[in-house]
């Protein structure tokens, strides 16, 4: 299905700015391979900033959003991108988002294909005012709004692609931490590079001159990848299904079979082995997901075809697939977060494990501080007693000069036939 995202600013000029003055995010491609208007005149005629300006002085002042946008991306199957029809199809399908789900507001339409995977996607954007001064409701600015209008237009041009064909499912998130792993290795190579000239170099010079070796960067942890590769290692012995609900037990995963009548029969996947995730736990739901959101790879129809070719003795040769991300979207000003799995009962989360472990670290946190706390009493009742000794030592001194002065004194005044009377 077309991927859907609606945001606001309060600086509609640097909105618009990263529309249509930003450089394409791939080399080699235009940034836009379409502008068109909805409700404004041409540019030519008058700047569209100038007018995004002038519908922003309809509104009420409590209206401080400045700009609106929405983006929609298609995925290959939908519009293909070596199609050109697919632009104007695109091009279309912006136009009657505008008309049927926000009637009475003007519309900037980009239709882009610059993105890394270079897919088929609109940027909309509106100045949150329309022609008689009203905003957006507040319905028509919420995402569920956005996907009924987007899916009933769409469908009407193809048909929707529910990704269950796609081998690897990926978030925006997680390719977004591949790039960056792709990143850290070629500094890790760099660094191993480093290092070895630096052995060279430490083999040779005395030791109180030899360079320390370069830390290696640790790779960013992806638990749904983790996830992967152990649905994978687990269907590799398994002989029956129940059989891979044991493999998985075996692998730190929890499985569960289910069927919906929506979404057919599927498995609920839940991480339990955390030892590699070193963060916070935020929700229970959050290390539970469902195969058809992994991925074709890992679901019942790959799980029973390893079944199969198990019990007859002859595994299929490993295929290396290109992963297939579910949407494909520019980088836009907005904070990266995890997204949950939606929340749904867990079962066999393992709590204990994950209290245990907690535990561990307070105690050792714990017993630290105190020996921390005792060796810093310690010290503090060192430097007392230093300071005490110098000051006694001081103390002695200055009464030793004040008696010989008053001695000295005493004698320079005193008369020669002094008695003493």
């Amino acid at each position: 299905m077309p991927y859907s995202y609606i945001n606001s600013t309060r600086n509609g000029d640097a909105m618009l700015d990263y529309l249509l003055k930003e450089e394409a995010h791939t080399e080699g491609k235009d940034r836009n391979v379409y502008i068109a208007t909805y409700g404004f005149l041409p540019n030519e005629s008058v700047s569209l900033y100038e007018q995004c300006r002038w519908y922003r002085m309809q509104a009420s002042e409590k209206n401080k959003t400045e700009m609106r946008q929405i983006i929609v991306s298609f995925s290959e199957k939908e519009l293909p991108p070596d199609d050109p029809k697919s632009y104007d199809t695109a091009r279309t399908i912006g136009f009657e988002i505008a008309e049927k789900g926000y009637p009475g507001h003007p519309f900037i339409i980009a239709v882009q294909n610059d993105g890394q995977g270079g897919k088929v996607h609109i940027h909309m954007m509106s100045p949150n005012c329309s022609i008689d001064g009203r905003g957006f409701t507040d319905e028509q600015t919420k995402h569920y709004y956005l996907k009924k209008q987007v899916d009933e237009v769409c469908q009407a041009h193809f048909e929707l692609d529910d990704g269950r064909s796609t081998k690897e499912r990926l978030t925006r998130s997680e390719r977004g931490r591949r790039i960056r792993n792709e990143e850290i290795t070629k500094e890790n190579e760099e660094i191993r590079a480093r290092n070895a000239e630096i052995a060279k170099q430490n083999a040779v010079l005395p030791k109180e001159q030899q360079q320390a070796l370069e830390e290696e960067k640790p790779l960013v942890y992806i638990w749904k990848d983790d996830l992967r590769e152990r649905i994978t290692a687990s269907m590799e012995n398994a002989t029956s299904r129940e059989q891979f609900l044991q493999e998985l037990t075996r692998h730190g995963v929890e499985g569960e079979y289910r069927n919906t009548k929506g979404n057919g029969e599927f498995i609920v996947y839940q991480l339990t082995d955390l030892t590699k995730f070193d963060g916070e736990v935020k929700l229970d739901t959050y290390f539970k997901c469902k195969s058809y959101k992994l991925g074709a790879d890992y679901d019942l129809a790959t799980l029973d075809a390893h079944i199969q070719e198990n019990l007859s003795g002859h595994k299929p040769a490993p295929v290396v697939a290109e992963p297939v991300e579910d949407f494909d979207l520019p980088k836009i000003d907005i904070p990266e977060a995890d997204e949950p799995e939606e929340e749904i009962s867990v079962a066999g989360f393992n709590r204990s494990r994950r209290n245990a472990k907690n535990r561990a670290e307070e105690s050792t946190k714990r017993e630290e501080r105190l020996r921390l706390e005792e060796e810093e009493k310690e010290k503090n009742v060192s430097l007392q007693d230093e300071a005490d000794d110098k000051k006694m030592q001081m103390l002695a001194s200055l009464i030793q000069d004040m008696e010989a002065a008053n001695s000295s004194s005493t004698r320079a005044g005193m008369p020669d036939d002094w008695s003493g009377r």
